[in-house]
């Protein structure tokens, strides 16, 4: 077994056990709340995939004709980086809608590379925004997190507050923003790299 050390306590939610429930926090608070563990000496990192559709229609299925397809690219990233952190003793916690929430956490296993390749394979493009669930599940789990890496596939005011807030928790932060052409613009902070999604599907990023 893992050797685990105490971390905290949050809110219970349902699933969690009971044998965890703190009595003193609990009687305060008025609400059951639990004690959280983490394995001891592993960091965490935590990969959200966006998988919204940017384009619908004929624009869309002309993309995808051509395998340029945004939401494809995200979830190879995904794959690669879960392939690399595989390979550490860090534990991934992955994050993913399409248009079901996959949530996937290696808990300290190893082995657990072939699992998130089935899970990603069975990941379908999403017509709404899939942060309006995964950020939530982010932010809730966000104190026992060492880093993030965000898989965009594409920009607006929801995914710079993320960002933002993300920064603001001063943990390690990596995002990906997968472009028609790899070009950055002008209004992205210094933390998101832009990737071109043809270069991405032709298996021609090789360091990120």
């Amino acid at each position: 077994r893992e050797a685990l050390e105490f971390h905290g306590c949050r809110e219970f939610r349902e699933g969690d056990a009971l044998r965890h429930v703190h009595p003193r926090s609990s009687a305060r608070l008025g609400v059951p709340v639990v004690k959280e563990f983490q394995t001891e000496g592993r960091s965490r990192t935590a990969v959200l995939v966006d998988t919204r559709m940017r384009r619908a229609g004929h624009a869309g299925l002309a993309a995808r004709l051509r395998r340029e397809d945004p939401v494809e690219a995200a979830l190879a990233l995904a794959a690669a980086v879960a392939d690399a952190l595989s390979a550490t003793d860090r534990v991934l916690e992955l994050l993913v809608a399409g248009p079901q929430v996959y949530r996937f956490v290696s808990s300290g296993r190893i082995g657990y590379l072939e699992e998130v390749l089935d899970l990603l394979a069975a990941v379908e493009p999403c017509g709404t925004d899939p942060l309006r669930q995964l950020e939530p599940l982010l932010l809730e789990e966000i104190r026992s997190i060492q880093s993030v890496c965000l898989i965009l596939t594409g920009w607006d005011a929801r995914r710079a507050a993320l960002v933002q807030e993300i920064r603001a928790r001063e943990i390690g932060l990596k995002v990906l923003l997968l472009t028609s052409d790899g070009r950055a613009g002008a209004d992205l902070p210094e933390e998101v790299t832009c990737l071109a999604v043809r270069d991405v599907l032709r298996g021609e990023v090789s360091r990120l």
